[in-house]
């Protein structure tokens, strides 16, 4: 945890975001849930919002990390994301807000609060509508 936050992983990569540490932080300061928790109830959703654009990325991820044989395509990046999610609940980790135990009826409050973060982080990347897409993925 002493790289993630100095910058370090990131020299030389120019411009990034951290979409999935901006929805985590919210889930936990609206709802007291555990960082890790937070993570795999963010992650498949960021991933699953910019899944087009990152064909490649999740096709590599699939068969890194998962075996997934495959092709660079839209369909071996699903399989990563599915297998990821099916991971996550072999070892007892919630993927939505229910299994979190998150209320879904304040989905504006909690896009409107990672916008503010969004902005302090300096991040442009996202607007009100993108980060409600990704919450409703989180459902």
């Amino acid at each position: 945890s002493t790289f993630s936050w100095n910058g370090f992983y990131v020299c030389g990569l120019g411009s990034f975001d951290m979409p999935i540490h901006m929805v985590g932080h919210t889930f936990s300061a609206f709802y007291d849930v555990p960082h890790g928790s937070a993570m795999s109830v963010s992650i498949p959703a960021v991933m699953k919002f910019h899944l087009k654009e990152r064909i490649e990325k999740y096709s590599i991820f699939a068969k890194e990390i998962f075996g997934i044989n495959g092709e660079i395509s839209e369909k071996t990046a699903k399989a990563g994301i599915d297998a990821l999610l099916n991971w996550y609940k072999k070892i007892g980790v919630p993927t939505t807000f229910k299994e979190a135990n998150m209320p879904t009826n304040e989905l504006d409050a909690m896009a409107d609060d990672i916008l503010i973060t969004a902005e302090h982080w300096e991040i442009e990347t996202y607007n009100k509508e993108m980060v409600l897409s990704i919450l409703k993925l989180c459902l």
